[in-house]
């Protein structure tokens, strides 16, 4: 039987792949998410890193980044077919 080892990441990787994680699961949360009662998931992404708040607020503030490039891709989208109806 050959084990398989999990790749290794730098800090700067690991740290890009946990926040990467907390924006899916924050995109994901539902509109009625509360923060001080809903369980959070642990991440397989963040294992063995410092639990710092940096790397949640990272994560919400590519949440955020994420849903305003869609914001914006879809103002285009409606305009582009604003455009097109004359």
């Amino acid at each position: 039987m050959t084990a398989t080892l999990a790749p290794e990441f730098t800090s700067e990787e690991s740290r890009a792949a946990c926040v990467d994680a907390w924006g899916d699961v924050i995109n994901a949360r539902p509109d009625d998410f509360n923060s001080e009662t809903d369980a959070e998931p642990e991440l397989s992404e963040c294992a063995g890193l410092p639990e710092n708040e940096w790397l949640d607020y990272d994560g919400l503030h590519l949440a955020n980044q994420r849903n305003i490039d869609e914001i914006d891709r879809q103002a285009e989208e409606a305009a582009e077919e604003d455009r097109t109806d004359y």
